[in-house]
């Protein structure tokens, strides 16, 4: 598989294609059209995830990234209570990928 489809690459492409649609004509128009969208949805997608991660972090009283920065690292037991504790240490010392 190639790299990510990112919003970076998304808008690099759609410029390139208007250099050619301005070159060549309105044939390449779709493609445009088409990239436009998947741009659309995944800018949807991304704030999507952005909200619901926000909403999951004031429903557990976690503060917001930057008002961590500087400070002590994460304590994941302080947000999971003492079920951290009973997690055999092979677990419990593993990283947690985020929601």
């Amino acid at each position: 598989m190639g790299e990510p489809i990112t919003e970076e690459r998304l808008e690099r492409a759609l410029d390139y294609l208007a250099y050619i649609i301005k070159r060549h004509g309105s044939v390449y128009m779709p493609i445009f059209e088409r990239l436009e969208r998947e741009l659309f949805e995944l800018r949807r997608r991304n704030r999507a995830i952005e909200e619901r991660a926000t909403r999951y972090m004031a429903a557990n009283n976690i503060p917001p990234l930057d008002e961590r920065l500087g400070s002590e690292p994460l304590n994941p037991s302080r947000h999971l209570g003492s079920s951290v504790e009973k997690l055999p240490p092979a677990v419990s010392n593993k990283r947690k990928r985020p929601i």
